[in-house]
Protein backbone atom coordinates (compact mmCIF):
# COMPACT_ATOMS: atom_id res chain seq x y z
CA UNK A 1 0.00 0.00 0.00
CA UNK A 2 1.47 3.38 -0.97
CA UNK A 3 2.47 5.73 2.12
CA UNK A 4 0.25 8.39 2.18
CA UNK A 5 -0.32 12.00 4.30
CA UNK A 6 -2.08 11.37 7.62
CA UNK A 7 -4.66 14.60 7.86
CA UNK A 8 -7.23 12.92 10.33
CA UNK A 9 -5.89 16.30 12.54
CA UNK A 10 -4.11 19.02 11.63
CA UNK A 11 -0.17 18.46 11.97
CA UNK A 12 1.46 19.64 15.45
CA UNK A 13 4.62 18.64 14.47
CA UNK A 14 6.86 20.80 11.57
CA UNK A 15 8.08 17.40 10.61
CA UNK A 16 4.57 15.96 10.18
CA UNK A 17 3.69 18.51 7.53
CA UNK A 18 3.21 16.93 3.46
CA UNK A 19 5.24 18.57 1.83
CA UNK A 20 7.99 18.77 4.60
CA UNK A 21 8.22 15.04 4.19
CA UNK A 22 7.86 14.79 0.78
CA UNK A 23 10.94 17.15 0.42
CA UNK A 24 13.31 14.70 2.76
CA UNK A 25 11.93 11.80 0.31
CA UNK A 26 13.42 13.76 -2.75
CA UNK A 27 16.87 14.15 -1.54
CA UNK A 28 17.17 10.57 -1.51
CA UNK A 29 16.44 10.05 -5.31
CA UNK A 30 19.00 10.36 -7.71
CA UNK A 31 17.95 12.84 -9.88
CA UNK A 32 17.74 15.27 -7.41
CA UNK A 33 21.29 15.07 -6.59
CA UNK A 34 21.37 18.62 -8.30
CA UNK A 35 18.56 19.69 -7.38
CA UNK A 36 18.08 22.72 -5.36
CA UNK A 37 14.94 21.54 -2.60
CA UNK A 38 13.79 24.46 -0.87
CA UNK A 39 10.36 25.28 1.20
CA UNK A 40 8.58 28.33 1.18
CA UNK A 41 8.24 28.70 5.43
CA UNK A 42 11.13 28.05 7.54
CA UNK A 43 10.22 25.64 10.92
CA UNK A 44 10.57 28.68 13.28
CA UNK A 45 8.41 30.74 11.20
CA UNK A 46 5.75 27.73 11.34
CA UNK A 47 5.98 26.83 14.68
CA UNK A 48 5.43 30.73 15.72
CA UNK A 49 1.86 30.51 13.95
CA UNK A 50 0.83 27.27 12.18
CA UNK A 51 -2.40 28.54 10.99
CA UNK A 52 -0.86 31.59 9.17
CA UNK A 53 1.93 29.89 7.36
CA UNK A 54 0.08 26.38 6.47
CA UNK A 55 2.16 23.83 4.77
CA UNK A 56 4.87 25.29 2.93
CA UNK A 57 5.21 24.63 -0.96
CA UNK A 58 8.29 23.02 -2.27
CA UNK A 59 10.14 24.90 -5.36
CA UNK A 60 12.31 22.76 -6.90
CA UNK A 61 15.14 24.32 -9.02
CA UNK A 62 16.82 22.18 -11.89
CA UNK A 63 19.38 22.55 -13.46
CA UNK A 64 19.41 21.23 -17.44
CA UNK A 65 22.45 22.04 -19.76
CA UNK A 66 22.63 25.54 -19.71
CA UNK A 67 18.76 26.15 -18.88
CA UNK A 68 16.99 25.67 -15.15
CA UNK A 69 13.37 24.26 -14.99
CA UNK A 70 11.12 24.62 -11.90
CA UNK A 71 8.77 22.67 -10.40
CA UNK A 72 6.41 23.51 -7.43
CA UNK A 73 4.71 21.03 -5.03
CA UNK A 74 2.28 22.42 -2.84
CA UNK A 75 -0.04 20.23 -0.04
CA UNK A 76 -3.99 21.06 -1.10
CA UNK A 77 -6.29 20.76 1.96
CA UNK A 78 -9.74 21.69 1.23
CA UNK A 79 -12.62 20.40 3.06
CA UNK A 80 -15.77 21.82 3.04
CA UNK A 81 -19.21 20.63 3.22
CA UNK A 82 -19.07 18.23 0.22
CA UNK A 83 -15.74 17.54 -1.12
CA UNK A 84 -12.52 16.78 0.74
CA UNK A 85 -9.53 17.28 -0.92
CA UNK A 86 -6.24 16.17 0.26
CA UNK A 87 -3.64 16.03 -2.37
CA UNK A 88 -0.02 17.25 -3.69
CA UNK A 89 -0.66 19.73 -6.65
CA UNK A 90 2.73 19.59 -9.40
CA UNK A 91 3.30 22.92 -11.47
CA UNK A 92 5.98 23.49 -13.90
CA UNK A 93 7.80 26.70 -15.01
CA UNK A 94 10.74 27.28 -16.51
CA UNK A 95 13.67 29.65 -17.07
CA UNK A 96 12.91 33.66 -16.49
CA UNK A 97 8.98 32.57 -14.96
CA UNK A 98 7.72 31.77 -18.24
CA UNK A 99 5.10 29.61 -18.42
CA UNK A 100 5.28 25.94 -20.16
CA UNK A 101 1.99 24.21 -21.40
CA UNK A 102 2.36 21.37 -18.98
CA UNK A 103 -1.25 21.02 -17.22
CA UNK A 104 -0.45 20.27 -13.21
CA UNK A 105 -0.26 17.06 -11.68
CA UNK A 106 -2.03 15.77 -8.36
CA UNK A 107 -1.33 12.79 -6.39
CA UNK A 108 -2.59 11.41 -3.02
CA UNK A 109 1.04 9.64 -1.86
CA UNK A 110 4.18 10.45 -1.34
CA UNK A 111 5.47 7.50 -4.08
CA UNK A 112 2.63 9.33 -6.57
CA UNK A 113 4.05 12.66 -6.22
CA UNK A 114 7.70 11.92 -6.89
CA UNK A 115 6.85 9.37 -9.65
CA UNK A 116 4.83 12.60 -11.05
CA UNK A 117 7.10 15.05 -10.46
CA UNK A 118 9.46 12.70 -12.68
CA UNK A 119 7.35 12.61 -15.32
CA UNK A 120 7.23 16.59 -15.51
CA UNK A 121 10.36 16.49 -15.72
CA UNK A 122 11.04 14.03 -18.50
CA UNK A 123 8.04 16.27 -20.58
CA UNK A 124 10.12 19.34 -19.82
CA UNK A 125 12.78 18.07 -21.38
CA UNK A 126 11.89 18.64 -25.37
CA UNK A 127 10.95 22.08 -24.56
CA UNK A 128 14.27 22.92 -22.80
CA UNK A 129 16.24 21.25 -25.63
CA UNK A 130 14.40 23.54 -28.50
CA UNK A 131 15.19 26.19 -26.29
CA UNK A 132 18.73 25.07 -26.08
CA UNK A 133 18.94 24.99 -29.74
CA UNK A 134 17.61 28.39 -29.95
CA UNK A 135 20.22 30.35 -27.74
CA UNK A 136 22.93 28.65 -29.87
CA UNK A 137 22.16 29.46 -33.02
CA UNK A 138 21.05 33.10 -31.92
CA UNK A 139 23.93 33.47 -30.69
CA UNK A 140 26.05 32.00 -33.77
CA UNK A 141 23.89 34.51 -35.59
CA UNK A 142 24.72 37.31 -33.78
CA UNK A 143 28.45 36.28 -33.94
CA UNK A 144 28.06 36.47 -37.72
CA UNK A 145 26.55 39.87 -37.28
CA UNK A 146 29.18 40.86 -34.82
CA UNK A 147 32.10 40.02 -37.70
CA UNK A 148 30.26 41.59 -40.48
CA UNK A 149 30.13 45.33 -38.82
CA UNK A 150 33.95 44.61 -37.76
CA UNK A 151 34.67 44.06 -41.49
CA UNK A 152 32.71 46.63 -42.90
CA UNK A 153 34.11 49.19 -40.42
CA UNK A 154 37.75 47.79 -40.94
CA UNK A 155 36.66 48.44 -45.45
CA UNK A 156 35.75 51.94 -44.28
CA UNK A 157 38.71 52.79 -41.93
CA UNK A 158 38.42 56.36 -42.56
CA UNK A 159 34.58 57.06 -41.76
CA UNK A 160 33.95 56.30 -37.89
CA UNK A 161 30.81 53.67 -37.32
CA UNK A 162 28.87 53.40 -34.04
CA UNK A 163 27.46 49.89 -32.97
CA UNK A 164 23.40 50.94 -33.17
CA UNK A 165 21.60 47.69 -32.90
CA UNK A 166 22.81 44.15 -33.08
CA UNK A 167 22.42 44.36 -37.15
CA UNK A 168 23.32 47.44 -37.56
CA UNK A 169 26.13 50.66 -37.65
CA UNK A 170 25.50 53.97 -37.75
CA UNK A 171 27.78 57.06 -39.10
CA UNK A 172 26.53 60.05 -37.99
CA UNK A 173 28.01 63.07 -39.91
CA UNK A 174 26.15 65.42 -37.49
CA UNK A 175 23.85 65.64 -34.98
CA UNK A 176 21.18 66.19 -37.83
CA UNK A 177 23.10 63.74 -40.39
CA UNK A 178 22.99 60.37 -40.02
CA UNK A 179 22.92 57.07 -42.67
CA UNK A 180 22.09 53.66 -40.90
CA UNK A 181 23.82 50.72 -42.65
CA UNK A 182 22.93 47.06 -41.88
CA UNK A 183 24.43 43.55 -42.37
CA UNK A 184 22.76 40.58 -42.84
CA UNK A 185 25.14 37.50 -42.97
CA UNK A 186 22.58 35.71 -45.72
CA UNK A 187 23.91 38.19 -48.17
CA UNK A 188 27.43 39.04 -46.52
CA UNK A 189 28.72 41.24 -49.32
CA UNK A 190 25.78 43.21 -49.87
CA UNK A 191 24.55 46.06 -46.92
CA UNK A 192 21.41 47.50 -46.62
CA UNK A 193 20.54 51.34 -46.22
CA UNK A 194 17.63 51.10 -43.81
CA UNK A 195 17.42 55.19 -42.78
CA UNK A 196 18.77 58.23 -44.23
CA UNK A 197 18.55 61.61 -42.23
CA UNK A 198 19.15 65.31 -42.92
CA UNK A 199 18.47 68.23 -45.10
CA UNK A 200 19.01 68.24 -49.04
CA UNK A 201 19.02 70.87 -51.84
CA UNK A 202 17.52 69.56 -55.10
CA UNK A 203 21.25 68.69 -56.45
CA UNK A 204 22.16 66.95 -53.52
CA UNK A 205 18.84 64.86 -53.81
CA UNK A 206 19.84 64.32 -57.89
CA UNK A 207 23.25 63.02 -56.77
CA UNK A 208 21.34 61.01 -54.15
CA UNK A 209 18.78 59.21 -56.73
CA UNK A 210 21.64 59.10 -59.41
CA UNK A 211 24.03 56.40 -57.00
CA UNK A 212 20.42 54.71 -56.04
CA UNK A 213 18.70 54.79 -59.69
CA UNK A 214 22.33 53.31 -61.09
CA UNK A 215 22.66 50.45 -59.09
CA UNK A 216 23.58 47.31 -61.08
CA UNK A 217 20.49 45.72 -58.61
CA UNK A 218 18.07 48.56 -59.07
CA UNK A 219 18.71 48.09 -63.09
CA UNK A 220 18.47 44.45 -63.13
CA UNK A 221 15.08 44.97 -61.09
CA UNK A 222 13.51 47.72 -63.11
CA UNK A 223 14.27 45.37 -66.21
CA UNK A 224 12.79 42.75 -64.40
CA UNK A 225 9.85 43.99 -63.98
CA UNK A 226 9.59 45.45 -67.70
CA UNK A 227 10.01 41.84 -69.47
CA UNK A 228 6.99 40.41 -67.64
Amino acid sequence: MKEQPKRDSYPTKWEELPCVILAEKIKQEKWATTTTIKLSNDQKSWEVNPYEYNDPQITLTIPYKTEIMTIYVKWVARNSKDTVVDKFKIETFCHNRRTVNIRPKTSKSFHGAISKIEDTIIQLLPSMDARIEKQIREKEWKEKLDSMKKELKSQLNDVKLDDLYQNSVEYRASPSYLMQINVDPDTPSLYRISNLRGQFTVDELHQIIKIVGTNPRAVAERLLKQSR
